[in-house]
């Protein structure tokens, strides 16, 4: 049969009936594809036929001659063996083939893409490979084993019988490249035999293998402790010191594709090092015919994220050095003029590879697939990282916008960016730029997103001039409402900006930007003014800003600010006599900041802490206390803040504000029991009296500082602790001085200034107060001028009435209270006797503040008419099982007092366990909501909860958009007619979790009201279909019978459409949420022509609309939609009489491009096939006679 339909002649006459037969096909094909198909068949379309130079068909049977009939499998026998050209791969799928010539068996293991040695897997754990022979005799003598064009040494292989047929085994250590391309195997055996490549676990030992002389006479590797790792003093690189740096810890080597890779950790007491040479070394092996050179792939792993992937080619300048050239130089060579000790330098063309202790350095180099290997590192210090990584996504604000530092993941292809907003903000656009070179950007994966933001909100994203798609992606991102692009939209503080996308290919490098464009929201401020004194000369002093008002949210980021100057050191609310013993310092004042962040503790709360005097300092950076370690840590802070270094006696506002000035804090708890007696401007330095008593300049600094951290949206709350006199007094008024020091040489050159008075110890003590040690320090300079201490000089008017003269040395007299309030607002500054007073005022705050802290899921029932309409919005007598997805124990009944302080705990609670609570909606008792059930959430983390209802008889769940809830969740708490910073609206994300389930994601403390509805179901809806002519020639259509099935409680229902009828009508038939079948059992005829069935049963389903009503979804193959299919040419749903009507006009469709129902059917296309088939052979005959 072969030869006889293979033609005779030329080739190319030959292709030309090939040619032709070709299109013969695809017309019969043609014609015989319009007809339904049943199972489809993958063929072969004619871009997959080969072609030869000319682009006309080839096929095997052209050819004139056969295979050869010698190997196994029938394939073409591959060539003889060669040390310089490896066997070609055979035709056949088959790895192996077998040519017997005698008693030698000839095999060759073709694998160019290492499946076949399963990309080194079959080798045993002693490195060996094998092959395993089936068939009579056995194996005498292996004669030869070559490797990709390379004989191995008789050393490296051998055989061993065995029962079955036996094994030919070779050394892995022996390849160049792992696993092989191709293998060549000479085996003299007794009698024919089939091999195949063995399994890792059949494969025989290294013992069992050495009575063939396998290992015998291979020269002995050095150990590694004699060569190996032997480290060298090599001289720093000019204009580069560097120093030897340990790559021991957890240091390993393996083989990738046939070469070395190493990895070590780093270490090291510095926060980064810069990688200047490295050397790799092995022993020494005279059959090592590789040299351990370049290109050397190096990769910094941080966190399981490759940071640094470099691939760097070295210049070879032989053994000796050579400083010019960043260069590879080899130590030392074998035998064979190979290296194997080789020092790789990277300095100065390559300055930017870094390392930080603990990431993990891996390089991938040439070298010999076998033996030991080590390695030496040399490096410079850094004080910090200088060079970002790879791969890096970052964001910058403009406008006002604060974020904090990105979070950046990547892994393989795809990437993932975010930063937080550090206020709240509205958003207007974002510019994306992505680098990433030789690359290709897959837009169906690109993601931007922000979790806090009003509902309703979608971004837009417009590609812009530059961008390729490529190694360079550019495009903007604008925020869309209700369809519509708009201006701006509110973003709230502690959102988070994600940007994520994914490349066909795997980029060495991402160099990204996202830039964030928007403004600040104004925060709502406390209402009221400030009231300066009439006699107080404040045209020296700044209008203070208005306070902020405070977030009422959980998760407040705090900062305490503490006074540590003199007066604080030597406090104690003891008897004079007692204090002025005491020395040490004074615990009391750590009570309030302790009293802060024990009651605040394991909640989303930030508190940073800072202490002032003279100077000021950050005792602990802002730290979240959600966890135990971070808690233990703040606590930690507090303990060790007992120390105070002597020589701090001042107060300093402005130093102490000014720490948290841009550090993003809600709120700034300012404790001090002084009014402000020094600043930065370094005026009072080392002068006379410089530091004791308030000064106007001191003053306006503090409110200056006071008023740009307020601008930033940061409340400041000053907390104040009495001073008070010997005589129990309280220091509350102080004049304050227009920046006036003490002198004891009345001759300055100055034109005012004060003179202390020598005074009796009785006098004294009246003006010292209880924390001075000294009779002589008085605290307020009011009371010590007033009682004589002090005296104003002036040296042009002598003398000088100073009374008189007040305006001229002091702008007047300001209690502790309306200080505070400058560096605030009215009313906002709370006053204390003492320490421990007010640590127990602060913890009612922040007890207060802690009800905030907690979170509550309310489900909402409503029900619905067969048609629609609503019947009750809060429906009482519905039962939800609710529980978090992590099984964490999170929920309790009831509602959140805070948000509901006059409804407390639903009733009806039916169950309570750890896992599940159950409740019931309830109907309006005296402390419920009507057709709400509710459970609090007590987590500091986003949360996932499963909410499952209990359904009822003559009801069924009513998906909204799809979703089994519609939820919203609130985050903070409103106040009516109040800006109410920190409270938010958005959508939360819903997951449907079964038929009559969902799962609800929240965010930490937020209010999520889900509501669940839930339609009557006690008659089912009508169905109306109707039979017509696709193309609308005749109409309606009589004659069609149908079949009806779906399944219901398990069983297969059927309802028969007969009586030939052009339409029927079914009442109470439709239930929602249940897969209909519709199949054509009979098809019409009109005017004499018979019509086709329904080429497939038409699948459809009823499901809840969004607008209360129903919609009709079809299954396409894969999923259902509202797309009408090919063969319904119209579907809706309309209101009857008493219930909606499912109505379908139904036509037939064939697959191909027949018309919908009738037509011609298959004889003209089959006709047309048969035409050209005779059209081809025509021309085959006319061209043999030619």
């Amino acid at each position: 049969m072969r030869n006889f339909i293979k033609p005779a002649g030329s080739p190319a006459r030959h292709r030309a009936r090939g040619l032709a037969a070709v299109f013969a096909s695809v017309a019969l094909a043609a014609g015989l594809g319009a007809y339904p198909a049943v199972h489809a068949e993958e063929t072969t379309t004619v871009s997959d036929i080969p072609t030869d130079d000319a682009g006309l068909p080839t096929y095997s049977w052209m050819d004139d001659g056969t295979p050869s009939s010698s190997a196994t499998p029938s394939a073409p026998a591959a060539a003889s063996a060669s040390a310089s050209k490896p066997a070609e791969a055979p035709a056949t799928a088959n790895s192996v083939t077998v040519e017997r010539k005698g008693d030698v068996d000839r095999i060759v293991v073709n694998d160019p893409e290492g499946e076949a040695w399963e990309f080194g897997g079959k080798a045993s754990k002693e490195n060996i490979f094998a092959l395993q022979r089936a068939g009579k005799g056995e194996i005498k003598e292996v004669l030869s084993v070559t490797a990709d064009g390379r004989k191995l040494e008789p050393y490296d292989y051998g055989f061993v019988n065995s029962a079955d047929g036996g094994f030919v085994a070779f050394n892995l250590n022996a390849l160049h490249t792992i696993p092989p391309q191709v293998v060549e195997i000479e085996v003299r055996a007794t009698d024919a035999g089939e091999y195949a490549i063995a399994e890792s676990a059949e494969v025989p030992s290294e013992a069992q293998l050495t009575a063939s002389g396998y290992g015998k006479g291979r020269p002995a590797e050095e150990a590694p402790d004699q060569l190996v790792g032997q480290n060298r003093d090599v001289a720093t690189i000019p204009g580069w010191p560097d120093k030897e740096l340990s790559a021991k810890q957890d240091f390993s080597y393996r083989y990738v594709n046939g070469n070395p890779e190493i990895s070590f950790t780093a270490t090291g007491d510095k926060p980064a090092y810069r990688l200047t040479r490295f050397a790799v070394k092995k022993q020494r092996n005279d059959s090592n015919t590789k040299s351990v050179e370049g290109p050397v792939r190096i990769r910094v792993t941080r966190a399981d994220q490759t940071v640094v992937s470099r691939e760097v080619t070295f210049r070879t300048v032989g053994q000796k050095e050579n400083a010019d050239f960043a260069n590879q130089r080899f130590w030392n060579k074998n035998n064979l003029g190979k290296s194997f000790d080789t020092e790789f330098r990277l300095v100065p063309e390559i300055t930017d590879i870094e390392f930080q202790p603990g990431d993990t350095v891996t390089m991938n180099l040439i070298g010999p697939p076998n033996g030991w290997y080590a390695a030496q590192i040399w490096g410079q210090e850094l004080e910090k990282p200088t060079v970002k990584p790879d791969k890096l996504v970052q964001f910058s604000g403009h406008g006002g916008v604060q974020l904090t530092d990105p979070s950046f993941n990547a892994e393989g292809p795809h990437f993932e960016a975010s930063t937080t907003v550090e206020s709240r903000i509205k958003f207007k656009e974002a510019i994306v730029k992505i680098k990433a070179p030789s690359s290709s950007f897959d837009w169906k994966y690109f993601h931007f997103d922000a979790n806090l933001i009003e509902p309703g909100v979608k971004f837009k994203l417009e590609k812009l001039p530059g961008n390729n798609d490529g190694d360079n992606v550019l495009f903007k991102v604008v925020p869309m409402k209700d369809g519509k692009v708009v201006d701006s939209v509110l973003v709230e503080k502690g959102s988070n900006f994600i940007v994520s996308g994914s490349y066909f290919n795997n980029p060495i490098t991402i160099d990204g930007m996202v830039d964030i464009y928007g403004e600040p929201v104004k925060t709502q401020t406390d209402t009221g003014k400030i009231e300066f004194p009439a006699d107080f000369d404040r045209r020296d002093l700044p209008d203070p800003v208005p306070n902020p008002v405070l977030p009422k949210k959980c998760g407040l980021k705090i900062a305490i600010v503490a006074d540590r100057s003199a007066s604080v050191k030597f406090r104690k609310d003891l008897p004079y006599d007692q204090a002025k013993k005491r020395r040490g310092p004074d615990e009391d004042y750590i009570l309030p900041a302790m009293s802060v962040v024990e009651a605040l503790n394991g909640t989303l709360t930030e508190v940073g802490l800072y202490e002032f005097g003279t100077g000021a300092r950050e005792v602990m950076p802002s730290t979240s206390l959600s966890t135990q370690a971070g808690f233990e840590r703040a606590k930690n802070a507090i303990e060790g803040w007992k120390y105070w270094p002597d020589g701090s006696p001042s107060t300093n506002w402005e130093a102490g504000l000014k720490q948290v000035k841009g550090k993003g804090y809600d709120l700034v708890y300012f404790i001090t029991d002084g009014m402000p007696t020094f600043d930065d401007l370094g005026w009072q330095a080392n002068k006379p009296g410089g530091g004791q008593y308030v000064q106007k300049t001191s003053l306006r600094l503090a409110i200056e500082r006071a008023n740009e951290i307020k601008n930033e949206g940061t409340r400041i709350e000053p907390l104040l602790v009495n001073v008070k006199m010997r005589n129990g007094q309280t220091v509350d008024e102080e004049l304050v001085l227009r920046d006036i020091l003490r002198t004891t040489q009345p001759n300055l050159n100055k034109y005012i200034w004060w003179y202390q008075e020598t005074l009796s110890d009785a006098q004294k003590k009246k003006l010292s107060a209880y924390q001075y040690p000294n009779d002589d320090s008085y605290p307020n300079f009011k009371t010590a001028i007033e009682h004589g201490a002090f005296k104003i000089i002036n040296d042009r008017q002598s003398p000088y009435d100073w009374k008189k003269n007040v305006k001229d040395w002091a702008l007047g007299t300001l209690n502790f209270q309306q200080t505070a309030e400058y560096i605030s607002w009215t009313g906002v500054p709370k006053k204390y006797d003492t320490y421990t007073d007010l640590a127990g005022a602060l913890k009612k705050v922040v007890d207060e503040q802690k009800t905030y802290c907690e979170g509550e899921l309310i489900v909402q029932k409503q029900t619905y008419d067969e048609n629609g309409k609503l019947l009750d919005e809060a429906a009482p007598g519905w039962r939800f099982n609710a529980s978090d997805a992590a099984a964490q124990n999170i929920l309790k009944n009831g509602y959140r007092i805070l948000n509901n302080p006059d409804l407390g705990n639903p009733t009806g609670a039916v169950s309570s366990s750890s896992q599940l609570t159950a409740r019931e909606t309830v109907d309006a008792p005296n402390k419920t909501v009507k057709g709400e059930a509710a459970w609090r959430i007590v987590s500091n983390s986003k949360t996932s909860l499963k909410v499952n209802e209990q359904s009822q008889p003559g009801f069924t769940l009513m998906p909204q958009d799809g979703k089994n809830a519609v939820c919203t969740q609130t985050i903070g708490f409103k106040e009516p007619g109040k800006d109410n910073p920190g409270y938010f609206e958005s959508v939360a994300e819903v997951v449907n979790d079964g038929e009559n389930g969902f799962i609800v994601k929240a965010e930490p403390y937020a209010s999520v009201r889900c509501v669940v509805a839930n339609r009557k179901s006690e008659t089912g809806l009508d169905l109306q279909l109707e039979k017509v002519d696709a193309d609308g020639v005749t109409g309606s259509l009589s004659g069609a019978e149908f079949n009806l099935s779906w399944i219901e409680d398990g069983q297969v229902k059927n309802h028969p459409l007969t009586g030939g009828t052009a339409t029927y009508s079914v009442e109470k038939l439709m239930r929602p949420g249940i897969e209909y079948t519709l199949t054509e059992t009979r098809a019409p005829q009109a005017n004499g022509a018979q019509y086709a069935l329904l080429v497939q049963p038409l699948k459809f389903k009823i499901e809840s609309a969004a607008n209360g009503g129903y919609q009709i979804q079809y299954f396409d193959g894969v999923n259902y939609s509202n797309s009408l299919p090919a063969e319904v040419t119209e579907g809706k749903v309309f209101a009857g009489n008493s219930r909606p009507v499912i109505s379908l006009k139904v036509a037939n469709v064939r697959q191909g491009n027949l018309p919908k129902t009738g037509g011609i059917g298959l004889f003209a296309p089959t006709v047309a096939g048969f035409l050209v088939i005779g059209l081809g052979a025509a021309m085959g005959t006319r061209r043999q006679r030619d």
